[in-house]
């Protein structure tokens, strides 16, 4: 798969890190090149220094040949506007980072169903972990990563259900 991830947070660089030992193809897109340099010298990704949100820069990454944008800034609205501008210039998937739950409504409206809300993320792997925990002595990762992906057959996943508005992590995998 083709990625870009936009932003260098703790997030995106984990995240990079996991896709490109997938085996991924991975260029994340920020403009601290120097920041990158330093804290991402074991990474084996593609570097596009500039603003994500901007269609120049976005176009330096080829998007209609893109799989799947992540964009993992620390503002809400900086993610909003990098993911309509790869959507509008033919990224096949976009998924923004939300955390503040007052824009799941607007980003249902203008097309952004697919988002990651790390509160919930973390507080649902918190509840599984305890569950897991007693129930078999561990936390089950595969669950949680098909979970994650909205594959988890279990009654309270609502992940990709439009009709949610309880403010789900609705980040899915997998093409």
């Amino acid at each position: 798969m083709r990625i870009i991830i936009t932003g260098l947070t703790a997030m995106s660089l984990e995240a990079a890190r996991a896709f490109a030992k997938r085996g991924d193809d991975v260029i994340l897109i920020d403009p601290d090149r120097e920041t990158f340099e330093q804290l991402a010298e074991d990474l084996d990704v593609a570097f596009i220094k500039g603003d994500g949100a901007r269609p120049d820069v976005l176009a330096q990454a080829n998007p209609d040949k893109v799989d799947v944008m992540y964009c993992l800034c620390e503002d809400d609205k900086d993610n909003i506007i990098a993911a309509l501008v790869a959507k509008a210039a033919g990224v096949k998937r976009v998924i923004p980072k939300i955390q503040d739950r007052s824009y799941h409504p607007i980003c249902d409206e203008i097309g952004l169903k697919e988002r990651v809300d790390p509160a919930h993320a973390i507080a649902k792997a918190l509840v599984h972990m305890g569950v897991e925990d007693t129930a078999q002595g561990g936390l089950d990762q595969d669950e949680l990563e098909r979970d994650a992906r909205g594959e988890a057959g279990d009654d309270d996943s609502q992940d990709g259900d439009d009709s949610s508005d309880d403010g789900d992590a609705r980040a899915s995998g997998g093409t």
